[in-house]
């Protein structure tokens, strides 16, 4: 042993431009965690679904954010300021 404590590290999320696997359309996010990734307000997030620009999925009364829309969203709006 080298002496490093044996924690994996996290798994490293594909980058935004590699294609959207089958897997990401079943994984969904919350709200909340779209907003982070896009480091945008929930607002801003509503705002966006409703221009048809962001889709969400309705699981019971909950919203969910389909991870490959979210790539889909960053790869057409590009990088922000």
């Amino acid at each position: 042993m080298n002496g490093t404590p044996n924690t994996p590290s996290p798994p490293n999320p594909p980058p935004a431009e590699s294609p959207a696997s089958p897997a990401d359309a079943l994984q969904l996010l919350t709200i909340e965690e779209a907003c982070v990734a896009l480091r945008i307000t929930v607002s801003a997030i509503n705002v966006y679904n409703k221009q048809g620009r962001l889709p969400f999925v309705r699981v019971g009364k909950l919203r969910r954010v389909r991870l490959s829309d979210l790539r889909k969203f960053i790869q057409e709006e590009g990088p922000k300021a």
